[in-house]
């Protein structure tokens, strides 16, 4: 990162070097629990509510007490129920990850005064796309991480850093591109082994492309 941002090397390399120092990219899934946690969390709610509505959702999640709600309530709860506490940098990450894509998908889709029932207009595709998001926002804040320990030891200035963030988010978001069929989606049990075996080898592949970049 110092070499990136002094101009002495590219994003691409400082990816690359990246997930190498985090052990390959098997290592740097495996280590990614928290993020690997709320990508489940997402993607086991949202395929419920493809397949059978917001309430049943709702209920399978613990929140009863949701439904009734207003869509701003509604939705505040369902954050709070899948992001981490935050309280280690892993946790940390992935709070800020699930809580970017959720109140994005809330502006998109609730924000205008319909009720929280109207998450039931998105369908598998869109469900994939949000499971994509997540996974892109928590590598994007570990990432951030580490640009704040550079930061600190005075290698990029306020001004780059922030430069800097929004040159890692772009990349990330051209450069990760991952695939879920519907049937996945729709028939994997993302609470149990299949579902975790799945959303590993998704943080891998998505790690993998990064680490191939250079």
């Amino acid at each position: 990162m110092s070499k990136y941002s002094s101009g002495s090397g590219g994003l691409s390399a400082a990816a690359s070097n990246y997930v190498r120092a985090k052990g390959g990219s098997g290592r740097a899934a495996a280590t990614s629990a928290s993020g690997r946690s709320v990508t489940a969390s997402v993607a086991g709610f949202f395929s419920t509510i493809s397949r059978a509505g917001v309430v049943e959702a709702l209920r399978s999640a613990g929140l009863e007490r949701a439904v009734g709600e207003d869509a701003h309530t509604a939705f505040a709860m369902v954050v709070n129920a899948i992001a981490p506490s935050g309280a280690t940098l892993d946790e940390a990450a992935a709070r800020g990850a699930v809580s970017e894509v959720l109140w994005g998908l809330y502006e998109r889709v609730l924000a205008d005064g319909g009720g929280i029932a109207a998450l039931e207009a998105l369908g598998p595709a869109d469900v994939v796309d949000l499971i994509r998001e997540s996974i892109v926002a928590y590598l994007y804040y570990r990432w951030l991480q580490e640009l704040g320990l550079r930061i600190e030891m005075k290698a990029v200035t306020p001004d780059r850093a922030v430069e800097m963030e929004q040159d890692i988010r772009d990349y990330l978001d051209a450069r990760i591109d991952l695939t879920i069929s519907e049937d996945e989606l729709l028939t994997t049990d993302w609470g149990g082994a299949e579902g975790r075996r799945l959303i590993t080898a998704l943080y891998q592949e998505a790690y993998s492309m990064l680490e191939a970049s250079e």
